[in-house]
């Protein structure tokens, strides 16, 4: 079934009066944004999303995984022997942080707040040396990146969501018997 204009505009006023939620699939965004050919989405939106699929790309392909293993290096520097303990339980630690990223309302907040915690330390601390700092910054910038790359895919996806209809025409889908309509970015390949 496909949705009016004039559909599209009542569903965005009822979200806003927070008579209905929209479901965005934080996930399947964070897909869309990196999978998604720029030049087609460019032809059925009207719009380019160069900009948005370039800052979740660079997150999910170097912010997170260069402050995962500036954690590693530093940790053995930091603990010496003692790393080859360390290293696993970080990985697991940011593999179960990594995996509850994409669950639930997207919020940045607790994780900025760990991550200026792990600053104020680190230079709080500075006699522990270089390695610490990397250490105690690293550890919480990890669970930031993640944390970042869904809150950005959840935030983008909202933003065009509201400001494009041929976007929200992609996208929307109404299950049956649902009272909730729902945001899926599984419909575009």
């Amino acid at each position: 079934m496909e949705i009016t204009k004039e559909q599209y505009d009542e569903i965005l006023k009822k979200q806003d009066a927070g008579e209905i939620l929209l479901y965005i699939d934080t996930a399947s965004f964070r897909k869309f944004f990196t999978e998604a050919n720029n030049k087609k989405v460019k032809e059925l939106i009207g719009e380019s999303l160069n900009l948005e699929s370039f800052i979740i790309k660079l997150i999910m392909f170097a912010l997170e995984p260069l402050s995962l293993i500036i954690t590693f290096i530093a940790s053995i520097f930091l603990f010496k022997w003692f790393a080859i303990l360390i290293i696993p339980i970080v990985f697991f630690l940011w593999g179960f942080l990594k995996g509850q990223a994409s669950i639930g309302k997207q919020k940045i907040l607790l994780p900025l707040a760990l991550l200026a915690i792990g600053i104020v330390i680190a230079f709080s601390y500075q006699e522990y040396g270089l390695w610490f700092k990397l250490f105690i910054i690293g550890l919480p910038a990890t669970y930031f990146s993640s944390k970042l790359l869904y809150y950005l895919s959840a935030r983008f996806g909202f933003m065009l969501i509201h400001r494009n209809y041929e976007f929200f025409k992609l996208f929307y889908e109404k299950p049956e018997g649902a009272v909730i309509p729902m945001i899926w970015s599984e419909k575009l390949k």
